[in-house]
């Protein structure tokens, strides 16, 4: 991945939190030092959450930044500081989200509290000898930390040794390099030691202005295929301020530095930089002598995640004349994009500072970390490594100033990180004979496109898996047999990093008339006993025998064949109707219902038509939609009055609807938009009959509608209520106080509302809408409201048609399924997030079905009672 030079991006003129502490930059690592004499603070946790990596996932992988280490309180070791030549054990996998196996080498921030004496801290894998070499330097009383990437040892730990003195040691971890990947740890292993001529042409230090080619590819088993390495780079007995840096060899020195020291002071930090000409790097001194001891800890094989450049300075706010005001922060961008990196390696420094303090390193508009990546104290340079993980929604990271003077700030880019591949969260829907499946696969990270395998068990058979996309993949066919298949799929990137998912998937047996439901499943609108959306239809628990079924605002309701009623989903009211207020996952009966032959339902009532002809309503009552002469919720059905003889009903939003065998049309409820269609705009507790309507054959409204519609036997369509839009069909948006035909509408056989728009079906099959399209709910391609009828786009032989709030459903008879409108789960199969769908759709992973329904954000299927 190309990085290129980091600019400005803006400045974000923040208050931070003043007080000093410890803590990570959060989805990276972060070297952390906190003031002298100030308590590390725990960290404070990632700004942009990360998925868990899986076990034997190529890669690096940052983790929430958790305390593995604190000698001061008994955490991970005994409650002592760390005396001299003694070591602590510390187990770094098996915790923080690391697993217990296939960790290469683990990232950390170690640090050194109050010790007594000048030393070093040393860190290596537990069970090898321990090396001669030191990560952290220190002199008495100093707190101080730095970065470690230690190769893991033994049961999965990582040993640290103290050279003099007693100190307390803290550890806080936050990566992870998985094994078999592009990067190889290694024990520390001493490349360079002028002191000693290690490496070097003699044993003297290097002097003013001059340079020294380390070679690395060669020792220690490093290929000449190695890209980048990594190591710790000490100075020690500098006679002048000077600093210090690493570059690829054979390249012009860039303008950055790696360590900045004082006369006499020893300093060590750690560093990743690009191999130059024939494996080596270049190390520089800017002024006086000093002696350099490096020491290997690792190295980058040619492909992976990683992308080494040559050290570049990114920001540098001597130059723009534009320090870090106090108590502030600025955020730079970090590369490029497409795709920009996951996480950067800098190196950060503060520069001459006027007052005390330290500097936080995190993403951009994550949580803010209350942490220290670069400690300072007055007129003292300092400077750290991090590896920061971007936000923002882009390749930023932001930098914050902890003092209460302006702090000039440097920052020089070596490196980037992609995310390491993960499959997002995979959630298969059981399949169902007969019948398509279709479910859809997303990943993430790494370099698209990806190709995706099966690489342990099978699919059930008639299943298979192929991409569909750059990052996507469906799971789809046609099931041939019922039983339970468990399979492993991986989708692997083009720089060959994959993840891995262990999936089940139930195929289940045909069962006659089941319900199948899609969309929002909130407050368990689709009845599976799952609280979540879904945009590939799932069956409702446990329904067979179904021979209706209808869709309230956050309500579903069946009919089935024994003339029972079952309902599930929200129940603030009682909409349930089995005497709770109590919402249900699942369906539950409504409480004293037997011989019904139709059902209805409103935004939160349900509707029952018994064999002999009366109505049945329960639920919420505001405006009297029950139809009992009250406004008294029910949470058990009660008998809507005066009602006999009844053919069909409806539900609306605060109306309800009834069909005479003579003809009429009766309504009750809300009257503010006119609903009741009687001229009156006065509300009514119990039925009045709509004026006007002979010969009427069906009936509809909507569960969050204000309208009704009606069916005449010579085949056009009447509407009554809220016109806005233009739902009423007539060519205006008006409020009609009584029925008016709907223009342009001759030979209907089949009339469907929603909350915004009517529908028709016409005896050649094809369909027709009208009213409000903002979100393409007439399906003719526009987004155009439509005050008259238009042809649905491109549907022929349709023989059901439904609605909800933004989205429409028709049945063809082929069996398939149909959707249009907003582009959310209720599209079916694989379109959640999609854009609006202006013309119908197929709903993939639909099994045979003969009937549709919706209502809210949710829409409803019945299945074939018949294979």
């Amino acid at each position: 991945m190309a990085v290129g030079t980091m600019v400005l991006h803006r400045v974000l003129h923040r208050l931070v939190a003043g007080a000093a502490s410890l803590g990570l930059v959060a989805g990276g690592v972060v070297l952390s030092a906190v003031p002298a004499g100030a308590a590390p603070a725990r960290p404070s946790g990632r700004a942009t959450p990360v998925p868990d990596a899986v076990a034997g996932q190529p890669g690096f992988h940052s983790v929430e930044p958790t305390r593995i280490l604190d000698t001061r309180i008994g955490l991970g070791a005994a409650e002592a500081p760390l005396g001299p030549h003694g070591t602590i054990d510390v187990q770094v996998t098996g915790v923080a989200g690391i697993p217990t196996t296939g960790v290469a080498a683990v990232v950390f921030n170690l640090t050194a509290v109050a010790p007594t004496a000048g030393g070093f801290l040393t860190v290596y894998p537990t069970g090898a000898p321990r090396p001669n070499s030191s990560n952290l330097n220190f002199t008495a009383g100093q707190t101080i930390a730095d970065e470690v990437i230690a190769t893991v040892g033994t049961a999965g730990k990582v040993t640290v040794f103290n050279a003099v003195g007693n100190t307390h040691v803290l550890a806080d971890i936050s990566g992870w390099f998985a094994t078999d990947t592009y990067y190889h740890p290694l024990t520390p292993t001493r490349l360079l030691d002028t002191r000693t001529g290690l490496g070097a042409p003699t044993a003297a230090p290097l002097g003013d202005s001059q340079h020294l080619d380390i070679q690395v590819t060669g020792h220690a088993g490093i290929p000449a295929t190695a890209t980048a390495t990594a190591f710790t780079l000490t100075a020690t007995q500098p006679t002048t301020t000077t600093f210090v840096t690493a570059y690829p060899a054979g390249q012009t020195r860039p303008g950055t530095s790696n360590l900045n020291l004082i006369r006499n002071q020893t300093a060590a930090i750690a560093a990743i930089t690009k191999l130059g000409t024939n494996g080596a790097i270049t190390v520089y001194n800017a002024a006086g002598s000093v002696h350099l001891i490096a020491d290997i800890t690792g190295w980058f094989s040619s492909t992976g995640q990683f992308t080494p450049i040559t050290p570049t300075r990114i920001l540098d706010t001597r130059t723009t004349g534009e320090p870090i005001p106090p108590n502030a922060g600025i955020t730079i961008s970090a590369g490029t994009e497409p795709p920009h990196p996951d996480s950067v390696i800098v190196s950060v420094a503060a520069v001459a500072p006027t007052a005390s303090g330290f500097l936080t390193m995190q993403p951009e508009l994550g949580t803010k970390l209350h942490i220290s990546t670069v400690n300072f104290t007055t007129r003292h340079t300092a400077a750290n490594l991090a590896i920061v993980r971007t936000g923002g929604g882009g390749p930023f990271v932001e930098i914050d100033n902890h003092s209460p003077d302006p702090l000039n700030v440097i920052v020089d880019l070596s490196g980037s990180f992609v995310a390491p591949v993960h499959i997002d969260n995979v959630d298969l829907p059981d399949a169902a004979l007969p019948g398509s499946y279709h479910r859809t696969l997303d990943a993430f990270g790494g370099i698209a496109p990806y190709t995706w395998t099966v690489t342990a068990g099978a699919l059930p058979a008639g299943l298979t898996l192929a991409s569909t996309g750059p990052s996507l993949a469906a799971i789809s066919g046609t099931p041939t047999t019922p039983g339970t298949s468990t399979f492993t799929i991986q989708a692997t990137d083009s720089l060959g990093l994959f993840d891995q998912r262990s999936l089940t998937l139930i195929v289940r047996p045909f069962v006659p008339g089941a319900v199948w439901a899609w969309g929002d499943g909130s407050v368990g609108e689709l009845g599976d006993g799952i609280p979540e959306p879904t945009d590939t239809p799932v069956r409702v628990s446990d329904l067979s025998g179904v021979t209706a079924v209808a869709g309230g605002n956050s309500t579903g309701y069946a009919l089935k064949s024994d003339g029972t009623v079952w309902a599930w989903g929200s129940s603030f009211t009682g909409g349930l109707g089995d005497g709770t207020t109590t919402s249900s996952l699942s369906p539950v009966q409504v409480t004293g219902l037997t011989g019904i032959t139709a059902i209805a339902a409103g935004a939160a009532s349900g509707y029952a038509l018994n064999s002999d002809g009366t109505v049945w309503a329960w639920g919420n009552n505001f405006d009297g939609q029950l139809g009992d002469g009250t406004t008294t919720n029910r949470p058990t059905p009660v008998q809507v009055t005066g009602l006999t003889g009844i053919t069909a009903i409806a539900g609306a939003s605060g109306d309800g609807y009834a069909l005479a065998s003579d003809g009429t049309v009766w309504a009750w409820g809300s009257d503010f938009f006119s609903e009741l269609g009687d001229g009156s705009r006065t509300n009514s507790s119990v039925p009045v009959r709509v004026s006007g309507l002979t010969g009427i054959t069906a009936i509809v409204s909507a569960a969050d509608s204000s309208d009704g519609y009606a069916l005449k036997s010579d085949g056009t369509v009447w509407a009554w209520g809220d016109g806005f839009g233009g739902k009423r069909g007539n060519g205006s948006n008006l409020t009609d106080l009584v029925p008016n035909q709907v223009v342009g509408l001759t030979a209907v056989t089949g009339i469907a509302a929603s909350e915004h728009n009517g529908y028709a079906i016409t005896s050649e099959g094809t369909a027709w809408a009208w009213g409000q399209n903002n979100a393409g709910e007439v399906g003719d391609g526009t987004t155009a409201d439509r005050l008259t009828p238009v042809r649905v786009a491109g549907l022929t032989g349709v023989t059901d048609i439904a609605g909800a709030d933004f989205n429409a459903f028709a049945l063809t008879s082929d069996g398939t399924v149909w959707a249009w409108g907003q582009g959310d789960d209720e599209l079916g199969s694989g379109r959640d997030g999609s854009p609006f769908a202006l013309a119908p759709i197929a709903v993939a992973g639909m099994p045979p079905v003969t009937a549709l329904a919706a209502g809210g954000f949710t829409a409803y299927a019945l299945g074939t009672a018949t294979p």
